[in-house]
């Protein structure tokens, strides 16, 4: 049976204020290694050392100087930049049907078995003058475009259910709340996801 798209789950860069975020950044953290005292985990595989790994490049960086992540695939379908941009950084299809090469893991796997999830991140989320802090840091331009990408994306999936990271994860991210959000900007109840 397909998995059928049916939560969207908004998240930050959780970078400062101010601070654009490019793709290949992205990529980077996301994709690069992870390193450990014992292994090396890079695109969803285990290298014994550093020295191991192939000589791959993630946005014009070489993998041995890059510390990721170590997953196979980035965590966000798109990304909203400062400027109200939408980049697309995994690509997908129009239909409510998440294929295997659509799939991002931007939270970790629920306890629900049939959450299908798709991932979308703002630039931002920490406050200009501590990083360590949390702060909801959309532009004008941002705020545009995340309403208008959430309502494309309820028009397209219209049981779809929206979301914040920190709904399924004790982290900050999105650095806002999303069913107040929603709720403010007139997203109908069926369309804002409870746990």
């Amino acid at each position: 049976m397909p998995n059928k798209l049916n939560v969207l789950v908004i998240h930050c860069t959780a970078t400062p204020a101010g601070r654009n975020v490019s793709s290949d950044e992205i990529r980077q953290w996301h994709l690069g290694p992870a390193v450990t005292d014992k292994s090396v985990r890079y695109r969803g595989k285990t290298y014994t050392a550093l020295s191991a790994l192939p000589p791959d490049k993630i946005g014009g960086v070489s993998v041995y100087k890059l510390k990721g992540r170590g997953w196979s695939q980035v965590g966000y379908s798109d990304m909203i930049h400062l400027d109200g941009r939408i980049e697309n950084l995994v690509p997908y299809n129009a239909d409510d049907v998440v294929d295997p090469w659509e799939i991002t893991n931007g939270i970790l796997r629920s306890s629900d078995k049939y959450l299908t999830s798709r991932h979308v991140v703002y630039v931002g989320g920490c406050e200009k003058g501590n990083p360590q802090k949390a702060e909801d840091t959309r532009t004008e331009a941002q705020l545009k475009a995340l309403f208008a990408y959430v309502m494309r994306t309820i028009q397209a999936v219209p049981a779809i259910r929206i979301s914040g990271h920190n709904q399924f994860d004790t982290k900050a991210c999105p650095s806002f709340d999303v069913p107040a959000w929603c709720k403010s900007v007139g997203i109908a109840d069926k369309n804002i996801y409870k746990p």
